[in-house]
């Protein structure tokens, strides 16, 4: 797929993917119902500049100095053996075992290619992981402090974890600190880990400073019910940018789930989708479960810059339609009928965050596919022609455009920018 359309072709299928279903319209997720008064060629100059403006920002985000002191850190505690003069530690234990306590500076460290995917996956938390926190805190708290001329570490007691040293790979003023504080934790049991009675986390909070400015910092919330989580929320400052990943269970009953990317108060991209349903362990045991055995209502919204998905979908009923159609349909046939069925059952816009103008609404629609392969076994170039599930606008004006049409033409300035962006990091990495 040509470049030019990612952007786009993102903010759409990342929309969709999400998508769950709706009951009510709701004013947050679905856009007012008159179009922008902007031409269609008015608002396709301001998606290009929009798609302009984060590509700017994106490399301006890899070239902050928090990815450079991550990566300083990372490799001073790599020096010696950090833990060596810690009495609590047995001597076979290395630095590697403080990664959980580590993490928000490992995932600075990788954003020298960023990846909004990547980021977060990273911010989220796997219980399993966290299980016994308490214990490394209690083993490795204590101020740990880089002797440049032993290139050792030097330790002394503490209530916090506190990793001294200096900003240069040679430097010999400690002139840079990160500690790892305030860690609270829940007590068990919990009905959910039968083989784990310990404690789990509730607060844990970090930074990174150098010259006594904040580079980087990190908080991890988590709340309970009757001794289950039901919200995490993660936010990793680097400024002057934000990252934030929350998500929340009510009763196994109602679920939310969002994730944003600011630069100050800008938001840069955001997803976010509630849905009510049944999320209980015995609902989620089967084999065969589909969509709609999970969720019954819910919205989604999923936005880069002024830009937004929203809209409702009934997962429900596009699920059991699809599962009733008959099996003896021809690839036309099978095609078309599941494009009537989102149609009916699916209302989406690309519309503006700011004022929420629609655009277009997002149809379905048949589309024609060629790819192109070698294969091997044949020893041959194959090429497959193939129908699939398309999408394409429909304006103001009742005019149809197919989505990879509209973003095909008129982008000159931001393919522009795309391609001496990746010029750049052809040079650079």
């Amino acid at each position: 797929m040509k470049f030019n359309k990612l952007f786009l072709v993102g903010l759409f299928l990342g929309g969709l993917v999400a998508v769950s279903c709706s009951k009510d319209d709701d004013k947050d997720v679905k856009p007012v119902d008159e179009f922008s008064p902007l031409t269609v060629e008015q608002n396709k100059a301001k998606v290009e500049d929009e798609g302009i403006v984060l590509l700017g920002t994106i490399k301006d985000f890899e070239k902050i100095p928090t990815i450079d002191a991550a990566k300083n850190m990372i490799s001073y505690v790599g020096i010696g053996n950090l833990l060596e003069n810690n009495p609590n530690v047995d001597n076979d234990l290395k630095a590697s075992q403080l990664k959980a306590f580590f993490k928000p500076v490992i995932i600075a460290s990788n954003q020298m290619d960023f990846n909004a995917k990547r980021m977060a996956n990273s911010l989220s938390v796997n219980f399993e992981d966290e299980e016994s926190l308490l214990s490394l805190w209690n083993t490795y708290k204590g101020t740990y402090t880089f002797n440049s001329t032993k290139r050792t570490w030097n330790y002394a007691a503490g209530s916090e974890i506190k990793i001294v040293f200096p900003s240069t790979e040679n430097g010999t003023a400690n002139n840079v600190t990160f500690r790892v504080y305030d860690f609270q934790y829940e007590v068990g049991p919990f009905s959910w880990t039968p083989d784990y009675a310990g404690e789990l986390p509730k607060q844990i909070k970090s930074e990174l400073k150098v010259d006594n400015n904040v580079v980087l910092s990190y908080a991890l919330e988590i709340s309970y019910s009757d001794k289950m989580p039901n919200k995490v929320k993660a936010t990793l400052e680097m400024p002057p940018f934000q990252f934030t990943s929350e998500v929340s269970n009510s009763g196994n009953a109602e679920a939310a789930a969002s994730f944003s990317w600011k630069k100050n108060t800008t938001t840069m991209l955001m997803m976010s989708m509630n849905a009510t349903g049944n999320w209980a362990a015995s609902n989620l045991s089967g084999d065969d479960l589909t969509p709609g055995d999970i969720i019954k209502y819910g919205n989604v919204t999923f936005q880069i810059m002024n830009l937004k998905i929203a809209g409702k979908v009934d997962v429900l009923a596009i699920d059991n339609a699809m599962n009733a159609l008959p099996k003896t349909l021809t690839e036309e046939q099978q095609i078309k009928e599941e494009c009537a069925i989102i149609n009916k059952n699916a209302s989406l816009y690309l519309c503006y965050a700011d004022n929420n103008q629609t655009i277009a609404k997002v149809i379905a629609y048949p589309v024609q596919e060629t790819d192109t392969y070698y294969d091997w076994y044949e020893q041959r170039e194959v090429t497959e022609i193939y129908l699939e599930v398309g999408m394409r606008f429909k304006f103001k004006d009742e005019s149809t455009v197919d989505m990879e049409t509209y973003f095909e033409k008129g982008f000159d300035d931001l393919l522009k920018q795309v391609k001496d962006y990746m010029t750049y990091l052809q040079t650079k990495y």
